[in-house]
């Protein structure tokens, strides 16, 4: 809140928000969406991946789509921190071409 609506700072308090779960996951979706408008980063648009997929019920279209996009974009297992490693796999072997 200091800092403002810095896209950065949004990314990890929504990072945050995924590991906290529940009714969390709508706060990260919502600062992944304001991140993305500010600078779009394919880092980010995995985080929304994530955050589509932990909703309840899951929304693996939009899912699969934000992953895409982040391939797309040029996102490694470098770009990723090493805790989400399986999780980015995971999206590897899931997602359709």
């Amino acid at each position: 809140a200091i800092r403002g609506p810095a896209p950065t700072f949004l990314d990890t308090r929504a990072v945050a928000y995924l590991i906290k779960g529940g009714d969390a996951t709508e706060k990260a979706l919502q600062d992944l969406e304001m991140a993305l408008l500010q600078r779009v980063r394919p880092i980010y648009l995995f985080h929304l991946a994530r955050a589509y997929d932990l909703q309840n019920p899951p929304k693996r279209v939009e899912s699969e789509r934000r992953f895409k996009e982040a391939t797309e974009l040029g996102l490694t297992p470098a770009d990723v921190h090493t805790l989400e490693l399986p999780t980015y796999q995971q999206y590897v072997q899931q997602v359709p071409k």
